[in-house]
């Protein structure tokens, strides 16, 4: 297992001090303006807002699973020697920030696009750094750059890396980046996203797919697979089953709370599709998912 990347963080990713509850006080704006203006004047001139915080200012979601933007502690890096007192929705990091690492969002200072992936990379846990890592590709960050950021003789330039080598920008939501990441880590044969498939209506676009195996996984998360969609969403399965693909839909539920059923699911259904793996690899991919497994459980109650 020493080759999988880490799966077991701290309860907040790493190299993070909380500081009071985020949970205290009144919900703050979704989009975190109003949270950071609330302390503006009781930090030094040259703070500026760093992590998760500075992402949702970019306009990503880089949130846990069924975390609210109102509920999260506003992030701030501070210089070292500041001794002030930090109010109680905030979270203070000492950051050594560049100043061409800093930009400003409606007159905050806050990191740049790279410098923010940069820092999710390397501080938030395996699936939701490759999942917000999937969001700033999509958005302009060359994958180039964040590299020379990667000194692989440090932790956590080899965090990026291995982020980076998981990440995938036609990812078009955060599920389906901890989808490919799970299949990814567990040793299966990468999907690749996005995958074109003609119908007798025009072309449609598989979430993750082998076009090998005529293989497809659809994830489908809650907020756009409701009610209203499941027969246009059964119908275009039926079609595809005509062309001779097999789609394996995995929910919201299946990725964060069961992924062993998916992970065993999908290893079962690329073996009939014609996926042959020597005998020590499979031995190895069930190993895998019984490590990830375990681990993200661990991560599950340490949440509670």
């Amino acid at each position: 297992m020493n080759s999988l990347p880490p799966y077991a963080l701290t309860r907040h990713g790493v190299m993070q001090r909380r500081i009071g509850n985020p949970h205290s006080g009144p919900p703050r704006d979704p989009s975190h303006m109003a949270g950071a203006m609330e302390f503006a004047d009781l930090l030094p001139k040259d703070a500026v807002v760093v992590g998760r915080t500075a992402a949702l200012l970019h306009g990503l979601d880089v949130l846990p699973p069924g975390r609210a933007a109102a509920t999260w502690p506003v992030e701030i890096s501070v210089p070292r020697n500041w001794a002030g007192l930090a109010a109680p929705t905030v979270r203070i990091y000492r950051w050594a920030i560049a100043s061409g690492d800093v930009t400003t969002v409606a007159d905050m200072p806050v990191t740049t696009l790279e410098r923010t992936a940069a820092d999710c990379a390397r501080c938030l846990p395996r699936l939701e750094a490759v999942a917000a890592l999937d969001q700033f590709l999509r958005m302009g960050v060359e994958a180039r750059r964040l590299l020379l950021r990667a000194d692989t003789r440090t932790r956590y330039g080899r965090r990026i890396a291995a982020v980076l080598d998981a990440a995938d920008s036609g990812a078009e939501s955060p599920g389906e980046g901890w989808t490919r990441c799970l299949i990814v880590d567990a040793g299966l044969p990468r999907p690749c996203s996005q995958v074109p498939v003609g119908l007798a209506g025009g072309r449609v676009f598989l979430d993750l797919g082998y076009e090998e195996y005529r293989q497809g996984v659809e994830y489908y998360g809650a907020e756009f697979h409701t009610r209203v969609h499941r027969s246009h969403d059964a119908a275009r399965v039926a079609a595809l089953t005509g062309l001779g693909w097999d789609v394996f839909v995995v929910r919201a539920a299946d990725v964060v709370v069961k992924p062993d059923a998916l992970l065993r699911g999908l290893l079962s259904r690329l073996r009939c599709r014609g996926w042959a793996p020597a005998p020590s690899h499979e031995k190895k991919v069930r190993k895998r998912i019984g490590y990830i497994c375990m681990m993200l459980r661990h991560q599950r109650r340490a949440r509670v």
